[in-house]
């Protein structure tokens, strides 16, 4: 990797999936040039899944690294079209890859799922945009990344398509 950078083959790169560990022995293990080169980490965070929250995202922030959340709206479950104990919606994420988001299909989820349709109400935000602002308020959190299954999804995010 150091030689594609020295011959410009690489500008910046990150790491996927990471913990505070894998951060720090990137970069302790990346020297000189690579390690300048060293400037994204992309982990699932949302209102569901926020361990990096306490220290993760507060490192990268600190170090000049680049926090990108992915999955903001936990596969779906932030946009309130699952309710607990009933299956899910015929073509939705959860009924073809049920083991996908099986992790936020419990009590303690459709807890905070709850919670956050009364605040997007008071805010009159719907719930996918509340769900966004979560991620987008956090300190430290530089950019999402959003993955609607239809073109019709992105307009409860307030986006329209181009």
């Amino acid at each position: 990797m150091t030689r594609a950078v020295e011959a410009g083959k690489i500008a910046s790169f990150g790491i996927s999936n990471a913990s505070l560990s894998d951060v720090k022995a990137v970069r302790s293990q990346a020297g000189g040039s690579l390690a300048a080169c060293f400037g994204y980490v992309q982990n699932e965070y949302n209102l569901l899944a926020t361990p990096d929250a306490e220290a993760l995202i507060p490192y990268c922030a600190e170090h000049g690294l680049r926090y990108t959340a992915f999955s903001p709206l936990a596969g779906g479950f932030l946009s309130g079209k699952y309710r607990f104990g009933e299956a899910p919606p015929s073509g939705s994420r959860l009924a073809q890859a049920p083991d996908a988001c099986a992790g936020y299909s419990n009590e303690k989820s459709f807890s905070a799922i709850e919670r956050l349709k009364r605040s997007a109400e008071a805010r009159q935000e719907t719930m996918p945009e509340a769900a966004l602002r979560f991620v987008l308020d956090t300190p430290g959190v530089d950019g999402l990344i959003i993955a609607p299954r239809r073109v019709e999804h992105f307009a409860s995010l307030g986006l329209e398509p181009q």
